[in-house]
């Protein structure tokens, strides 16, 4: 083990410029990921979360199906993909949205349950619709746990897009993995330098964001 991490260092520094294209459609594997699997969690958050409807078949078909969303990894659903539309980022990122869909969905359903039965009640009472209080209360209340979750699952999807190098899925994992796999130390340094970069970035900008939003917007 020393002596192959030994091995690594220097890095190849030369082959950073190459790799800004696939870590630009890694990024881009996660953002689309987490746009699409916000949109499904949203709908099945609302579905799954008792005091916004009060169909109790409703609320368990919407529980299972996000239960069984995200008992499947983010790896096993990309696989899948891969041998149904082939390889590129297309597999990956349908990969990522199905497990993040579940995963964010039970989060959203949890968020919404939270908002004050009194003023849902009170709401009701004075003939307001299940649309207008979904929109008024439920949403405004559970708006901070939303962002909170969202950015924290789009850091998620970044890490987990660089894996799906594994099964021909896209991004820098495919070069990470034919790094590796060649024998290439050097460039398997280079590659995880810019990965750890591109991820502290993110982290950074994504609380950033998090704190903004939430604080100065006197949600908590």
């Amino acid at each position: 083990m020393l002596e192959y991490l030994g091995s690594m260092f220097p890095p190849a520094w030369e082959i950073i410029p190459s790799l800004m294209y696939p870590l630009r459609e890694t990024i881009e594997i996660a953002l689309l990921a987490t746009a699409w699997a916000f949109c499904g969690a949203l709908v099945l958050g609302l579905l799954g979360a008792r005091n916004v409807h009060s169909s109790t078949i409703v609320y368990r078909v919407a529980r299972g199906l996000l239960g069984v969303l995200r008992s499947v990894p983010s790896l096993l659903y990309a696989l899948m993909f891969v041998s149904m539309v082939g390889l590129g980022p297309l597999p990956g990122i349908m990969g990522l949205a199905c497990h993040v869909t579940g995963a964010l969905g039970r989060y959203f359903a949890e968020a919404f349950e939270l908002a004050k039965k009194d003023t849902i009640e009170a709401a009701k009472m004075d003939g307001a619709r299940k649309a207008r209080i979904i929109w008024n209360i439920v949403l405004p209340e559970a708006r901070p746990l939303i962002v909170g979750y969202t950015l924290y699952y789009f850091e998620h999807c970044v890490r987990q897009a660089t894996l799906l190098g594994l099964v021909g899925a896209g991004g820098i994992g495919v070069r990470l993995i034919l790094s590796i796999r060649l024998f290439r130390s050097e460039e398997v340094a280079a590659c995880m330098i810019v990965i750890l970069g591109a991820v502290f970035a993110l982290d950074v900008i994504s609380s950033f964001i998090r704190n903004r939003f939430i604080f100065d917007t006197g949600q908590l």
